[in-house]
C-alpha cells in the first residue's frame, strides 16, 4: 500500500477536489460515519454556542494510550488505546493508514471492526479500528499495574495486533501513557 494514497499534508498541492473525492470514495467501504471536531481552546465557548451543545450532557472519558517510550507503535501506524467512561470502557487496536478494500474479508465483516477517515484541511487518513467493550475497573487495574495489558484485549484484537505490530513487541511490554 502506498501511504501517499491515504495521507496528504496541508502543503500538498495535489490535495484538491480530485483527492477529496478519492477520500470520500473510501466511505463506500464503511458501515457508518462518525464526525469529530477539533476546536482550539480559545474558540471552545463560541463553538459550544454555535453548535448548540449542552455541556450537562457531555461525557467525560479517560483515555490511556499504550506504546514504547520511543513511540515505536506510533511510528508503525498502530494505536493501542483503552478508555474509561461513565457508560463503560472500551479497548482499541487501530491501524493507519489502510486501504479498506485491501483488508481481509473476515476483518471487514467483523462487527467490532470500524473503518474511519480522519479528514482535515489539506489532509486525510483512513484507519481501521478493532474495538471491544471493557470493564472500567479492568482499565483502572491496568493503569495501577495490577492487571496485564493484554487482558484488556479480545483474542481477535490480540491477533490483529500480532499481525501488524513490529515483530517481537508484545502487548505486555508496552507502557501506559
Amino acid at each position: 500500500m502506498n501511504s501517499s494514497d491515504n495521507i496528504t499534508s496541508e502543503r500538498d498541492p495535489l490535495f484538491n477536489d480530485k483527492r477529496m473525492a478519492k477520500a470520500l470514495g473510501l466511505l463506500k467501504d464503511a458501515r457508518s460515519v462518525e464526525l469529530k471536531l477539533t476546536v482550539l481552546d480559545a474558540e471552545r465557548d463560541a463553538a459550544v454556542v454555535e453548535l448548540d451543545l449542552d455541556l450537562l450532557h457531555a461525557e467525560l472519558r479517560q483515555a490511556i494510550f499504550f506504546d514504547t517510550p520511543d513511540l515505536r507503535l506510533n511510528r508503525a501506524g498502530i494505536i493501542v488505546r483503552a478508555r474509561r467512561a461513565r457508560k463503560g470502557g472500551d479497548a482499541v487496536i487501530k491501524l493507519r493508514p489502510i486501504v479498506p478494500r485491501e483488508l481481509p474479508g473476515r476483518l471487514r465483516r467483523s462487527d467490532h471492526f470500524l473503518i474511519e477517515i480522519d479528514a482535515m484541511p489539506g489532509a486525510y487518513v483512513c484507519s481501521g479500528t478493532l474495538q471491544e467493550a471493557v470493564d472500567n475497573e479492568h482499565v483502572k487495574a491496568v493503569i495501577r499495574g495490577a492487571r496485564s495489558i493484554r487482558k484488556l484485549f479480545s483474542a481477535e484484537q490480540r491477533a490483529f495486533y500480532a499481525d501488524n505490530a513490529p515483530r517481537g513487541l508484545e502487548l505486555d511490554a508496552l507502557t501506559p501513557f
